[in-house]
């Protein structure tokens, strides 16, 4: 074999081996988990007065030395009562303190959002730890008003506007040895509260059950929270789905409005898009 075959094999073998090396780094890099912060749980239907309490979790962080987490929710909704540092936390088991006090209560100067705020560290700068799941801190709301609100994760991209800059949630990780902190973000989820009215089939808030209510779970007949006709409001049964159960619950509560020789009757039609049309609805001499 020639010289020059000999240096062409070489330089394809080079570049074979740089591409795959590359190719092996990103494929690494990107089956990395991304840290998270979870809000459990995720999902509330409730009434007013009723109350709750979430738990923030960290997922998949390296060498962890402290936190911060911002809870944002709507103030005219929602009322925290208790914001707090359980004792199973991420750091059970090492020296730890909360960095500065716990704030349940901050008013965005932007959004008008209200906001808590609560922070922790490890006392030894040589100690960190690892997580796959861990708990960060608890808070306790009740519930002021009907509405839909969220009780979210503040983000770089979504934080509190307080004191002239923002607050976000952060993770910072000092790997062993090096006494230097990394300020890392992590991906946030959120709780959705929704507040029902006491009345079973209410489902427009106005507290009486009417033929409004059914109309608005006709629309949102055949739906699943990723419809784009949900309406969790229809979902008068609370099983993730608008069908007939709710349908039928609606019903009962306006037959039961009605004199005793009188019956609600409605004629439904359900259309090849599975939304439900009402076509009639009228008073009749007799039950169905």
């Amino acid at each position: 074999m020639s010289k020059g075959k000999v240096v062409v094999i070489a330089c394809l073998l080079w570049l074979f081996l740089s591409v795959t090396f590359a190719f092996v780094q990103r494929t690494m890099a990107d089956s990395t988990p991304t840290s998270t912060f979870v809000i459990n749980p995720a999902f509330e239907r409730l009434g007013v007065n009723d109350s709750f309490t979430i738990t923030v979790n960290l997922t998949n962080a390296q060498n962890l030395f402290s936190w911060q987490i911002v809870l944002k929710y709507n103030g005219t909704a929602l009322n925290m009562t208790g914001l707090w540092v359980p004792d199973d936390n991420v750091f059970a088991g090492h020296e730890w303190n909360l960095l500065g006090p716990i704030v349940p209560f901050y008013v965005d100067a932007i959004d008008g959002s209200s906001s808590g705020v609560v922070a922790a560290y490890l006392l030894d700068g040589d100690v960190v730890t690892s997580v796959d799941s861990g708990v960060l801190c608890c808070a306790n709301f009740t519930v002021i008003n009907a509405g839909q609100s969220l009780v979210e994760i503040a983000t770089e991209s979504n934080p509190l506007h307080e004191y002239g800059s923002p607050w976000y949630s952060i993770w910072m990780n000092a790997p062993p040895g090096t006494y230097q902190l990394n300020e890392e973000d992590a991906v946030g989820s959120n709780c959705t509260v929704l507040t029902v009215s006491p009345l079973v089939g209410d489902v427009n808030g106005d507290l009486k059950v009417d033929i409004r209510d059914l109309q608005i779970v006709a629309v949102a007949f055949g739906s699943t929270p990723s419809s784009s006709n949900w309406n969790p409001y229809a979902d008068v049964n609370g099983d993730g789905r608008v069908d007939i159960r709710d349908v039928a619950l609606v019903a009962k509560k306006i037959t039961e409005k009605q004199t005793d020789d009188l019956t609600f009757f409605c004629d439904i039609f359900i259309k090849e898009n599975s939304v439900i049309m009402l076509t009639g609805c009228f008073l009749s001499e007799k039950s169905m």
